[in-house]
């Protein structure tokens, strides 16, 4: 069991270090600073995402998906929320 939620969560900071690379190169073509921190903090909140997605269902590549979009959901739903 415990090793499902470390595979998923790998896969879920995996997930999110493609998004936050694509992130970066972006950056870079516009000329922006690149925020480290930034990058940090997803790349864990991608890990708990593909972690908790570890406890109910058992597919890292499921995990992976839910790391690479967690932080966009999450951005929406504060917006809605915001209003």
């Amino acid at each position: 069991m415990i090793e499902t939620i470390y595979v998923n969560a790998v896969a879920g900071a995996v997930g999110q270090l493609i998004r936050a690379a694509l992130g970066v190169k972006k950056a870079i073509d516009e000329d922006h600073p690149i925020q480290i921190k930034k990058v940090v903090y997803t790349t864990m909140y991608g890990m708990v995402c593909g972690a908790l997605v570890g406890l109910l269902v058992d597919d890292w590549k499921f995990a992976l998906l839910t790391g690479l979009s967690a932080t966009d959901v999450t951005e929406s739903l504060i917006q809605i929320l915001k209003g």
